[in-house]
């Protein structure tokens, strides 16, 4: 998701979200864009931001049901991990869009 500034008005938003419905009175522009690749192994990936509900906009949008289920997913592949941990890699971008209307 992203999260734009004006005046004392926060507007946060994921990409699915986004629509310009007047491209002629709307103007959007793409801030920022960083890839983020990183490898956790064992426990670690219980550690990484990104895995909190709240760490990225795709995890915020999962029901508490649905991202519980995921995180009982790493518990159990932490539990049953036989010899080497399991590695968990985070490849994703992160993009600030911000968007003014006229």
């Amino acid at each position: 998701g992203a999260a734009a500034s004006h005046g004392s008005q926060v507007v946060a938003f994921a990409a699915r979200d986004l629509r310009v419905e007047n491209a002629q009175q709307r103007k959007l522009e793409i801030l920022a864009r960083r890839r983020v690749h990183q490898e956790f192994i064992g426990h670690e990936i219980l550690d990484n931001p990104f895995t909190q509900k709240g760490g990225s906009s795709q995890l915020a949008l999962l029901s508490d049901a649905a991202y519980a289920d995921g995180m009982e997913r790493i518990h159990a592949a932490l539990d049953n991990a036989d010899g080497a941990p399991p590695v968990f890699v985070t490849d994703q971008w992160l993009t600030l869009l911000a968007g003014w209307v006229q």
